[in-house]
């Protein structure tokens, strides 16, 4: 009995940080297309559709990664300096590889709280 709470626990853990690591990627992604092709293509090209469509989508994206790191740093307890660590690459263009490479080392060490 206890063991399948355990495993449940556990898979919900994961399942969490698969979670997170997916909506950082796609905040991550949305982010490099606003800076380096969006905002390029106003700029130079005087496109502003690129930046008025992308611009929305990205903070869409950036919103739901916010919402998604709160609730996985409370389902985990982490520390403050690691919710701040994952809220910093996420403002940077190519963070969110960072992150994910991160959260994934956590999910594989089965490191899911302090």
């Amino acid at each position: 009995m206890m063991g399948d709470a355990t495993e449940d626990l556990q898979s919900a853990a994961r399942q969490q940080l698969r979670r997170i690591r997916a909506v950082s990627l796609l905040e991550g992604v949305t982010l490099v297309i606003l800076v380096f092709v969006a905002v390029p293509l106003k700029h130079l090209a005087g496109i502003d559709a690129a930046t008025a469509t992308m611009g929305p989508i990205h903070g869409t994206a950036f919103l739901i990664y916010i919402w998604t790191l709160a609730h996985t740093a409370s389902f985990f307890g982490w520390r403050k300096g690691e919710i701040f660590r994952l809220f910093l690459f996420a403002a940077v263009p190519l963070g969110a590889v960072a992150n994910a490479r991160w959260l994934k080392h956590k999910e594989a060490t089965g490191a899911f709280s302090n």
